[in-house]
């Protein structure tokens, strides 16, 4: 297998390595709040979030919704819990059916540290949490999902200006009318899918628009998620499937992006 695409610049502002299971019986706002005090010191901000969605790929052909919840229940469902860093940078999320660790990018002269680094970060916390739930008398996660997101941003002014500049960015949106009767797009925004050939997992490539919350400024936001099930749910396995689902990731955006884009983002193999 040859050697992965690499950029100087990638336009990356956010990796986040994830694992969802069944929902853990017993984790409970307290809880969630004994767990911060066990990693405070890096990460003394907290937030609460609306949960995400219990998603599970499904066979080659069928694309996973993400449909409402119905929940039998008087008790409304656990929130999610961002821990943050003090710089901002790194984020623990926790709810009852999923554990994320992300990395992101606040200022320009932020530089991406690399997937290795990001997995590192993520198995050192998900093996605290993990040392934590047994810790507490609760049951082990049963994991059914693994996920790995990139988030790309490009701002309105770095490769492009209208809607129609973005087709010399990304091959996954050409823009082009039949006759002279359509104007110019105001917006664009659209979703590929791409089954793994092995069956164990599906990269799914979104482009939209979006505003930086700094500047205001119009910017394309192209976001690249491999979601799956490893063979095992044990680290070496799950290792091994991040790393496949980085592979998948990146020579998808790659085979996504033009030569413009080598030239934006300085491609180097």
């Amino acid at each position: 297998m040859s050697e992965l695409p690499d950029y100087r610049k990638p336009p990356v502002v956010e990796v986040a390595a994830g694992l969802q299971f069944g929902a853990i019986q017993g984790l409970t706002g307290p809880r969630v709040g004994s767990y911060w005090s066990l990693i405070r010191e890096d990460f003394p901000q907290v937030q609460e979030q609306p949960p995400i969605s219990h998603i599970v790929e499904l066979p080659a052909g069928k694309i996973p919704e993400q449909m409402p919840e119905v929940r039998v229940s008087m008790v409304p469902p656990l929130p999610r819990t961002w821990f943050v860093s003090a710089d901002g940078t790194a984020i623990i999320q926790v709810q009852q059916d999923r554990f994320h660790y992300n990395w992101r990018k606040l200022r320009p002269e932020q530089e991406y540290p690399r997937y290795p680094t990001v997995k590192q970060a993520f198995f050192k916390h998900w093996d605290g949490f993990w040392r934590f739930l047994t810790a507490e008398g609760l049951a082990a996660p049963e994991i059914d999902q693994c996920e790995l997101v990139y988030v790309n941003v490009v701002p309105k002014g770095e490769g492009w200006e209208t809607v129609s500049d973005l087709s010399e960015l990304f091959t996954v949106f050409k823009w082009r009318a039949r006759g002279d009767f359509l104007p110019e797009p105001e917006g664009m925004s659209g979703a590929l899918h791409f089954g793994w050939p092995d069956g164990k997992g599906r990269l799914h490539a979104e482009l939209v628009p979006v505003r930086i919350e700094a500047d205001n400024r119009e910017a394309a936001q192209f976001r690249l998620i491999s979601r799956g099930r490893p063979d095992s749910t044990d680290a070496k396995s799950i290792d091994a499937w991040f790393d496949k689902a980085r592979e998948w990731i990146v020579r998808g955006f790659a085979a996504l992006t033009d030569s413009k884009g080598d030239e934006l983002w300085e491609r180097i193999s």
